[in-house]
């Protein structure tokens, strides 16, 4: 118990002098703590954002767009009231086959207080002629009453659209050989469930934006009829506004035969107990769900790689520090201390960078997973907070790695000869010349080859000059 007690003291003591020592040589503290955090920062920074961005309710989101006053977005999806999850992606009818009869009040009536309804239509092959017979067929047209409406791409054009007048791109207007102030007409056939039904009208062209089959004509042009079942000619109701929508909102919409999706529910889902018995059997808890495997391939490739090439970068840093150990290393052994000694002071050196490194990393991870977590329009409910851990350990694990030849070579020096002044010089890579590191650090991109193997040529460069040394 005495020994354990000792060494507990001395530990303690070699802490202490670390930690004066980190906070007295500034400049070597600061270039260790950011050469060790700034690897681990990217590498948790990207997988946040490859994990937000692959995930199921984030691909839903798209519908929304990043406008945080987009609340949600309802499409009706059949005459006899149905069921959905989440992300609106399955949907089923219900025990009853009972049709139900819509209307805008109906719309109306549901739509949360202060909030407001957006239609936005699209329009399957919409097909634009000149009075010479020229015609352009866009795939998916868009019929709305602003430029400014979710998920109209006007090319930065803003303000209303009225009936009669119309957006187009510039290859459109190329095939029609218009330009603004120009007349065009308009086709459009709706598929019914035992026939079609045509549609006509006319436009005149208000401005050409850039893009690539775009037509976008004001609401009211063609007369389609906005609360029949969506097929493949749909209207998309946008709730826009300060309150948003529950998922008790979206189950009473559901009972008209309406799909929603909200972002509030999106970013913070309910238990799986909410969802319907329907949809629930299909519904594979996140726990047990299969993560994708390249996603571990990347988080093991890349703590491996940054352990291993950022072992050879920082260990010239506790190398030159191992000047400023040599003569306390030497004064501790003179007083009673052990050859040891100067290996946990050199050990402590790496714990205490390691805890600053660990502070800064996971303060600045965190910055950008809450980051990335409002750039994607849904919250930090939707961020993954694990790989935060990674930025706590790693950097405290990395630091004390590379402590450990400069402590093995402190423990084997003559103190008699740094106490008569001759000290031992660190390799010429090293000596007061920071700027290896960092010139090192810059070259880790170039170390992946235009066919995505890794060359690990900055751990042969860094090897070569330490044999030399």
């Amino acid at each position: 118990m005495s020994r354990l007690s000792t060494r507990m003291r001395r530990w303690g003591v070699v802490l202490r002098i670390a930690s004066r020592d980190a906070r007295q040589s500034l400049g070597r503290t600061a270039t260790a703590v950011f050469l060790i955090s700034l690897p681990i920062i990217i590498a948790i920074a990207a997988i946040t954002f490859w994990d937000v961005t692959t995930s199921q309710r984030y691909q839903a989101s798209s519908w929304l767009g990043h406008r945080s006053d987009v609340q949600a977005v309802t499409l009706h999806r059949s005459s006899t009231a149905i069921e959905q999850d989440f992300t609106a992606d399955r949907l089923s009818k219900t025990a009853s086959s009972d049709e139900v009869s819509v209307s805008m009040d109906t719309l109306q009536s549901w739509l949360p207080e202060g909030d407001q309804l957006v239609a936005v239509d699209t329009l399957y092959q919409l097909r634009l002629e000149t009075a010479d017979g020229t015609g352009f067929t866009v795939d998916n047209g868009t019929q709305t009453a602003s430029l400014e409406a979710p998920r109209v791409n006007a090319g930065g054009k803003s303000g209303p659209l009225a009936a009669g007048h119309a957006v187009i791109s510039e290859d459109v207007a190329r095939a029609l050989s218009v330009s603004v102030g120009d007349s065009v007409n308009l086709s459009l056939t709706i598929a019914k469930e035992r026939a079609t039904q045509s549609l006509k009208g006319n436009v005149v062209i208000d401005s050409i934006i850039g893009g690539s089959e775009r037509a976008i004509i004001g609401d009211g042009t063609l007369p389609i009829d906005r609360l029949a079942v969506a097929g493949r000619t749909q209207t998309a109701w946008f709730v826009t506004g300060p309150t948003p929508v529950s998922w008790e909102k979206i189950r009473e919409l559901n009972a008209s035969g309406f799909s929603v999706l909200s972002r509030q529910v999106l970013a913070n889902p309910p238990d799986a107990s909410a969802l319907p018995s329907q949809i629930a059997q299909y519904e594979v808890p996140q726990s047990t769900r299969s993560a994708n495997p390249w996603q571990y391939l990347l988080l093991v490739a890349g703590i491996l790689l940054i352990l291993t090439e950022m072992i050879l970068l920082i260990s010239p840093l506790y190398t030159v520090a191992q000047r400023s150990v040599m003569r306390t290393a030497a004064m501790i052994v003179a007083n009673g201390g052990d050859r040891t000694d100067g290996r946990r002071l050199t050990i402590a050196h790496g714990v205490i960078i390691g805890l600053y490194s660990a502070l800064f990393s996971a303060a600045f991870s965190a910055a950008a997973m809450v980051g990335i977590g409002m750039w994607s329009g849904l919250g930090i409910g939707i961020v993954p907070w694990w790989p935060l851990a990674l930025s706590v350990l790693l950097p405290v694990l990395l630091s004390l790695m590379a402590s450990v030849s400069p402590a093995h070579t402190t423990s084997h020096i003559d103190t008699s000869a740094v106490i008569g002044g001759r000290v031992w010089e660190p390799s010429r890579l090293v000596r007061r010349r920071m700027i290896y590191p960092l010139a090192l650090l810059a070259g880790l991109p170039l170390s992946v080859s235009p066919h995505g193997s890794v060359r690990c040529w900055p751990s042969s460069l860094v090897s070569a000059y330490w044999r030399r040394a």
